[in-house]
């Protein structure tokens, strides 16, 4: 537990305040007059006293549900989970006696249930041994089976690899042939264009360069034609 004013390891438990505090805390607080009564309990305990409600933790703890077996506030008697169960105030030691809610009887059932966890956590660690065991035989089977699987699917896929391959590299060819085609036409294009461009401004008209020229454009279109009506089938 920690001191709830300044976060430090908690050493001591006012049941009149309700509250943890570390030393030095609890001398400044209870160094007044009007505190110097207070009840103090020293903390030496494996598990904290409850002081506030675990469902309202704004109220102090007053009351135990005899139903559930817990600690609670006022305000839990009007609500669920304790809503309709028996409640009595937690310094009612007639009560608490006859319902046998001492430290003896907890004791007792507490070694009964204790035993039984031990014998369950030997159970389990049995199993899990066992699960183990299990896990590690199954494992070599499957690993030893996809292992051979593992080879013959390598030994396909290179094969397949191998082949698509060789079917790349020779669609690769063609088609790179195709383009050498379609870049040595564009050449030429430009080329003849240029020609013509300089033709047309040329004052001197030469009839057989004309000729020549229509000649280079028709040349062209028709291979151009041809690419364009036979497209490369891949």
């Amino acid at each position: 537990m920690k001191c709830e004013i300044c976060d430090e390891m908690a050493e001591n438990l006012c049941l009149t305040c309700n509250s943890y505090s570390c030393e030095s805390c609890f001398k400044f607080i209870h160094g007044k007059k009007k505190n110097q009564q207070h009840i103090r309990e020293k903390i030496d305990l494996y598990v904290p006293i409850v002081t506030k409600c675990p469902i309202h933790p704004d109220n102090p703890v007053n009351l135990f549900c005899l139903n559930e077996k817990e600690l609670c506030c006022s305000l839990c008697q009007f609500l669920k989970p304790h809503e309709g169960h028996k409640l009595i105030l937690i310094n009612d030691e007639e009560t608490l006696k006859k319902e046998n809610l001492t430290l003896d009887s907890i004791s007792s059932d507490f070694d009964k249930v204790n035993e039984q966890i031990l014998n369950l956590s030997k159970e389990v660690q049995e199993e899990i041994i066992k699960i183990d065991n299990l896990y590690q035989s199954t494992n070599k089977k499957v690993t030893d089976f996809f292992e051979e699987k593992r080879k013959k699917l390598l030994e396909e896929q290179n094969n397949l690899i191998d082949k698509l391959k060789n079917e790349v590299t020779k669609t690769k060819e063609k088609l790179e042939k195709y383009l050498s085609e379609c870049n040595e036409i564009l050449k030429n294009n430009e080329k003849i264009n240029k020609g013509i461009i300089k033709a047309k401004n040329d004052k001197d008209n030469n009839l057989r360069r004309t000729l020549s020229y229509i000649s280079a454009v028709n040349k062209n279109n028709k291979k151009t034609d041809l690419m364009l009506n036979h497209p490369l089938k891949i």
